[in-house]
């Protein structure tokens, strides 16, 4: 009613937004801050205590940083991928965003259809079915989609969902960084974090093949220094991303490799034996 569309006035014109009175995804944000893929959220929050936390669990945290690192965040085709939801901004043109929908379907159908069918079965399976692909046949940047989106992305169910899914994306692109890995900087089969976290997030941003070729134009550009191999990794999709927009910093992508490089180490861990263990998969207690 009119008192709470004035209300609604109000806080928006505290907060800066523009006054006018709907309670849309930047005024649910400042009303209800983002909830981010950290340690403290996912042992305290999101599993009560019974999340193993894990050395993959810093690399998907430091990726999806680099991506706004909340469950909940939102990227309206910006970069005209369409709607790129959630911690590893899952986008709708490359066809990212359809496995983690049907994993959010999988896990609960039923807060599935509430939250992002309106409560129909119809809206529900649609949104499935016209998200396959590489079409956008829905607008999901466009409103009922954004509001609905902000909401799975506060569900925790869904917010674990995308947790899981995270973990084993990031796992296969590091895998697949691993092998190709110079021999040279990794001894006795030990990576890099630092290496490890580049990797997954190169993979993350241009794909199984364009992970490869960061892995090639990093060894044509650099010698046996480690630390400029790993920077290279970055600068490869940064030159993408010039390329491709005309702006060799969009979406703060050379800032977030700056991060990866002054954030984490050069000291070596495990990785196969890592992917062998049971920390992978499931990371719970018990």
């Amino acid at each position: 009613g009119p008192l709470t569309r004035e209300a609604v006035r109000r806080f928006q014109q505290s907060q800066g937004l523009a006054p006018d009175g709907v309670a849309g995804p930047r005024t649910w944000a400042r009303l209800f801050p983002p909830q981010r893929c950290t340690r403290e959220y996912l042992e305290e929050v999101l599993y009560r205590g019974g999340w193993v936390w894990d050395i993959l669990d810093e690399v998907v945290a430091a990726v999806a940083a680099g991506e706004g690192g909340a469950f909940d965040a939102l990227q309206l085709n910006r970069d005209g991928a369409g709607l790129s939801f959630g911690i590893l901004q899952w986008a709708q043109l490359p066809g990212s965003l359809l496995p983690l929908l049907q994993a959010m379907r999988d896990a609960d159908e039923a807060k599935f259809t509430a939250i992002l069918g309106a409560g129909d079965p119809g809206t529900a399976r649609d949104l499935l079915g016209r998200t396959r692909g590489r079409g956008k046949e829905l607008v999901l940047w466009q409103a009922p989609w954004p509001l609905r989106f902000w909401l799975a992305g506060r569900e925790p169910e869904f917010q674990r969902v995308q947790h899981h899914l995270a973990r084993s994306q990031l796992a296969t692109h590091l895998q697949d960084g691993y092998s190709l890995y110079p021999q040279r900087f990794k001894p006795g089969g030990r990576i890099a974090v630092r290496a490890m976290v580049m990797l997954a997030d190169v993979g993350n941003q241009a794909g199984p093949a364009g992970l490869r070729r960061a892995l090639q134009y990093a060894a044509s550009r650099t010698g046996r220094d480690e630390a400029g191999f790993i920077r290279a990794l970055g600068e490869y999709v940064e030159d993408l991303i010039r390329r491709k927009y005309g702006d060799p910093n969009f979406g703060n992508t050379r800032g977030r490799h700056e991060a990866i490089c002054n954030n984490h180490k050069l000291d070596k861990v495990d990785w196969p034996a890592l992917r062998e263990g049971r920390q992978l998969f499931p990371g719970l207690r018990g």
